[in-house]
């Protein structure tokens, strides 16, 4: 074993990614480099404190002792009592688990977890939408999965990872945490979204291996000719098939069966697998995704003639994945922020901003309406979002009077002339601008170059989308 446990993580990253068993886990945890970094990450203020060393010492010292001397099966996650309003569990079980963590992600290569939230702003998400806008014009049909359970199978999941690391003591450790409460706290979530990964990894290495076996891909092959493709974010997963239905429908069973009899999900309760032509739309990460065909262009050699499909691969580059904001993704926003009704435009003031000042309400405003902004900045409907910063306009003007104690239309009044902050299209896609006006010097655009124009929407705005 190398003295730097960072570079003994490197050589069980190169280890794992050949296909062999990991060993010597359980002695990493002897290491002080990598305690000192689960400690800073816990307490990240101890890094400006000079009594930094002795703290730590006194925290780390008795912990990696229990280690060595094989005491630690009394002396970690015992007694838990679950998650309690207003209790943590011992910070010592916290540095553990956090060790544990970076060891956990060298063995199964997940650097970057994919964490839950209400939009899941991140740029894996991102990533996967735009692999399906990428890849999947060229395909026929699409199985779409999406796995509901709230508590996975300890003892699939000790399976899972005794395949992987070849070690009894680390193999105790991960079977105490999985079997104690520790995941049920916020400050445990990143682990419990480690364990999540590596479970759910199992139908990667599945779909892999089918794809493998029922559509092995031919040397010199192009990207349009893939008869399958499969991305996966989180819980929720993707696979473009380019081949008949019944073969389609074939792997949507053995998928059904997979998950029940493998991971032990039930198809019914716990998740939800079905087979749609991609020429209907399919929800994904909140995102609906469909075929549709492109506009014809014009042939360079013939007047007034059209270019006409020749092969495979042209027939498919006149086709295009686009991605659309759900109706009811909106309808849903509204009502949870109480801007409204957006089915018949009926506004409402919110109450429970009244206390707050006329500027502090409209950065509240314009924050909600700019991340939702910003998560679904790739659909082609984008545009569609000028109906809910209508509502929202409408419900911020309500609160305003009503703290005021006046009327809607003597407040916008007052607002435009004052030139006054208010909740409006151009204020939400950029970041600085003023009722009134188009936005002062400094505008800055958060969605996209372009986001406003009309061109860039009008063939999305023709199809009805």
């Amino acid at each position: 074993m190398a003295k730097d446990p960072f570079k003994q993580l490197n050589i069980i990253k190169k280890v794992s990614q050949n296909g062999k068993p990991v060993v010597d886990c359980f002695r990493l945890l002897y290491k002080h480099e990598l305690w000192l970094k689960a400690y800073l990450q816990l307490r990240p203020q101890e890094k400006c404190r000079k009594t930094l060393n002795a703290n730590y010492l006194k925290e780390i010292e008795p912990l990696i002792e229990n280690l060595k001397n094989g005491t630690f099966r009394s002396s970690f996650f015992n007694d838990l009592p679950g998650n309690k309003a207003g209790k943590e569990p011992p910070f010592h079980d916290l540095l553990l688990l956090e060790t544990m963590k970076y060891i956990l992600q060298s063995v199964y290569g997940a650097q970057r977890l994919f964490p839950t939230g209400k939009f899941r702003e991140t740029t894996a998400s991102r990533e996967a939408l735009k692999m399906i806008k990428k890849c999947f014009y060229s395909f026929t049909w699409c199985i779409k999965g999406e796995i509901f359970a709230d508590t996975l199978n300890i003892h699939v999941l000790r399976t899972v990872l005794a395949g992987k690391i070849n070690d009894k003591r680390f193999l105790y450790l991960l079977q105490k945490v999985l079997a104690s409460k520790i995941l049920e706290y916020k400050q445990a979530e990143s682990f419990r979204l480690l364990m999540e990964h590596i479970y759910l990894l199992e139908i990667d290495q599945f779909v892999k291996a089918y794809r493998e076996s029922k559509f092995p891909r031919k040397r010199g092959e192009g990207e349009r000719t893939v008869q399958m493709q499969y991305v996966r974010f989180g819980r929720e997963f993707a696979v473009g098939l380019s081949c008949t239905k019944k073969q389609a429908f074939i792997m949507q069973k053995e998928l059904e069966a997979f998950l029940k009899d493998r991971l032990q999900i039930d198809s019914d309760k716990e998740s939800r697998i079905f087979l749609s032509h991609l020429s209907k739309t399919i929800p994904f990460l909140g995102y609906k995704f469909c075929k549709v065909k492109k506009m014809q262009k014009k042939c360079i050699q013939g007047e007034g003639k059209f270019s006409k499909p020749v092969n495979a691969d042209d027939r498919a580059r006149m086709y295009k994945i686009v991605l659309l904001i759900p109706k009811r993704k909106m309808r849903e926003f509204a009502r949870k922020h109480g801007y409204g009704r957006l089915e018949n435009g009926a506004t409402l003031h919110r109450k429970k901003l009244l206390h707050k000042s006329e500027q502090e309400i409209a950065e509240i405003y314009h924050a909600e309406l700019k991340r939702f902004a910003q998560y679904y900045s790739l659909a082609a409907n984008f545009h569609h979002m000028d109906k809910l910063i209508y509502l929202a306009r409408g419900s911020f003007l309500k609160t305003i009077a009503a703290k005021r104690k006046s009327t809607v239309a003597k407040t916008a009044k007052r607002l435009k002339k004052q030139k006054q902050e208010i909740v409006s299209r151009r204020a939400v896609y950029f970041e600085r601008s003023t009722y009134g006006s188009e936005g002062g010097e400094e505008t800055c655009c958060i969605i996209r170059q372009g986001a406003l124009s009309p061109t860039l929407r009008s063939h999305t705005e023709q199809r009805g989308y």
